[in-house]
Order: structure tokens, then sequence, then C-alpha cells
């Protein structure tokens, strides 16, 4: 297992991304020991590819902590610990101190805890996705004519248009602003400190834990394009008339000839919007497939006992408990078959619609929760997996 796990971890390495191996907690048997506990945490802020190497990082390295999985895509952080040195509440304020909203999830059964935490989710990402969406239109409606006038009127434009556009709105022979840079300045600005804020925010946190983020990139490069256009506006004003409009004259030395780049701080915050709204409808999108995975989960299960059925809590089977799967149900956790034979629809988890044989025959007897017994026999399942084990019982999690 080691060997393919290197493999894969060089294959992406390859490919160009940074990999780092997340381990994952090993079931109920580990969860039973007095020393070992799990608890999953809500956690919002997850920006970039960043975010979780960071957050399994820092926890990584507090004491008492065991094992970290970052899931992206669920907003979720499952963290195994020892109770006896630190408890939920402290990994979460950990969390909280790189930065992050965290909360530690419901103590319900684990499929409504994850179909509850799932609908919070979908809320919260629906409300994103339209603030997006505002901020994104917003600041393409604002950077748009600042790019038509300086990158296609001013260099392309007629003569009227261009003189029009380096009216001097000063009135004055000594003090020179350009029409069109003024309103460059009245248009970008409230998209570098109003629609851009969060990006300084953004920045401020991670500077706070001494790391970097897109955030901070795109707060950098904005600010400087937008300094350095201020900067520009205040040097052009001193320019004599011969060269206001850029052009060299006899007094060149004396004349400053920058430009300003208020198009290109004003653009870039309003593409990484867009994007962020793009990216937001399709995690979106995900989440509605991966919560359709999670309602296939079935609530009970039959589990046999001395041949004696019994209707339980599916959250609460066991590893070695057996359970009586009828024709039409759904399997209750991820098992092999130790009796009968009868064809299963593993659609969900392989996207054929073909019925998969399953009998005791070792080659043919695994099964997986969620898939549904579509007979004609009953199947007796031996429960292997449950949980957030190595396989789980989690169709979402195969889904990641």
């Amino acid at each position: 297992v080691d060997a393919v796990v290197r493999a894969c971890e060089a294959a992406v390495a390859r490919a160009g991304y940074a990999v780092s191996r997340v381990h994952r907690a090993t079931g109920d048997g580990d969860a039973a020991r007095p020393d070992r506990a799990e608890a999953v945490f809500v956690v919002g802020g997850l920006v970039c590819a960043a975010c979780p190497p960071r957050i399994v990082r820092a926890l990584g390295l507090t004491a008492g902590v065991l094992e970290v999985a970052v899931e992206v895509l669920l907003e979720r952080v499952r963290v195994a610990y020892d109770p006896a040195r630190l408890g939920a509440q402290d990994i979460a304020r950990k969390l909280r101190k790189l930065g992050y909203e965290a909360e530690v999830e419901g103590a319900a059964s684990a499929s409504d805890r994850a179909l509850a935490g799932e609908k919070a989710r979908r809320l919260a990402r629906e409300a994103e996705v339209r603030r997006y969406g505002r901020e994104a239109l917003l600041a393409l409606v604002l950077a748009l004519p600042i790019f038509v006038v300086v990158m296609l009127l001013k260099p392309y434009g007629p003569r009227g248009v261009v003189l029009a556009l380096e009216a001097n709105v000063l009135g004055s022979r000594r003090r020179y602003l350009a029409a069109e840079a003024l309103g460059s300045l009245l248009l970008a600005t409230p998209i570098q400190f109003w629609l851009g804020a969060r990006f300084y925010a953004g920045a401020v946190k991670a500077l706070r834990r001494g790391s970097a983020t897109m955030d901070t990139l795109v707060a950098l490069g904005t600010s400087a394009a937008y300094g350095y256009s201020c900067y520009a506006l205040g040097a052009a004003s001193h320019n004599r008339p011969c060269c206001r409009s850029h052009r060299t004259c006899a007094m060149d030395g004396h004349c400053f000839h920058g430009h300003h780049y208020f198009e290109t701080s004003a653009l870039l915050i309003a593409f990484v919007l867009l994007g962020k709204y793009l990216e937001a409808r399709a995690k979106g999108k995900t989440s509605r497939a991966l919560r359709a995975l999670l309602e296939l989960q079935p609530a009970r299960a039959v589990v046999l006992c001395d041949d004696q059925a019994e209707t339980v809590d599916a959250a609460a089977l066991r590893r070695g408990d057996v359970c009586l799967v009828a024709p039409g149900l759904a399997v209750p956790a991820d098992g092999v078959v130790v009796r009968g034979a009868s064809t299963v629809d593993e659609s969900m988890l392989t996207g054929e619609a073909r019925p998969v044989p399953k009998s005791a025959d070792p080659e043919r007897n695994a099964v997986y929760g969620g898939t549904v017994n579509l007979g004609p026999g009953a199947l007796r399942v031996q429960v292997v997996a449950v949980g957030a084990g190595p396989r789980g019982n989690q169709p979402a999690c195969r889904a990641r």
C-alpha cells in the first residue's frame, strides 16, 4: 500500500502540484479506545489550495492531535485526538487562531449530522454565490468604462474625443488633472477599497499567521497598481502646458510622462471576484451531488442476532454485525456477503446502470453502503467498515 501511495504522490508532484499525505481516522474500532476521540469541525474560510496543508501541519504540531483530515468541498476538518490531553473546543480555538471560522459539528447520528451540516453549508453557499455575483457585476460595471477609455478611446479614438479626455478639469495653468484620470480615480477607488476590502482582510489575517494566501497576492498587486497610479497623477499635475498630454516637449526633463494603471487594479479585482463567483457556483453543484449521495444512506438496518432479526439505527452498526438486506432495500454499511445471492445496483458509485451480481464468492462478495439490492434474493452482509473509517460507509468520501 505504501508503494502505491508513494507512486500516487510522485505522479501528482510530476503534474506540478504540491502534495501532502492526509491520514484518516481508522473507524469505530479505534474510536472505542479510551485514549482516542474524534471530532468534526465545520470550517469557513478555505480560500485556496494552501489551506488544507496549512491546517494539517498546524494541527499536527499540536500536542494530543493524532490524525487530521481536511474535506475541502464539504468545508469540514476531521480530527482524531487524545481526550486526556485536549478537547474539541481546544482544537476549534486553534483553528480560529489560524484565521478560520470553526465550530464543532453537532452530536446527532452520523447520517443526520452530515445532512444537517450539508444543508447549512448549502444555504451559506447560496448566499455566498449571490454576494459574489453582485460584487463581480458591480466591479465589472465600474471597471469596464476605465478599460474602454484608457485602452481604446484614448489611443485610438477621434482627436476631439482624445482632447476632451485630456482636458484639465482643474481649470488652472499651474496644476493639471486630466478628465479621464479623474474619472478613472473615482471609478477605481470603490473597487479597490470597498469591493476589494475582503482581500485586505484576508491578507492581514495571513500576515498575522506569518503566511501568505491568494488574498495576499491580490492585495499586493492591486495596491501597487493603484498606489503608483495615484503617484503618477500627483507627479503629472505639475507638468507644463506643452507636455500635459504626455508628449515630449522642449522642457522634457521637467515633465512627468508616466501613465496611471487604474484599469489594471480595477479589472484584476473584478476578474478575481468573477472567478470566486464561478468557483462558488461549482462548489454549490458539487455540494448538491454530495447531499444526494448522503441521502441514499439508509437510516435503519436489520441486524441478525442468533437468527433473530432486529431493526436498529444504521449509525449504531459495528464491525462484525450481520445485516439482512432484502430485495429493494439499501445496504446499510460497507461489508461482505456471507450468505445469499442477488444483484446490486452500484450506479451511485460507478455510474453504470447494469446490476452487479453478488454472492458469498470471495471474488464478488464486496458490497458498499447505499447501494441497493435489486433481487431476486436476500443477502446477509457482515459489516466490515462503518462511520469514517478506511472505507467508511460514506459515499461522499469515495466521491471526493
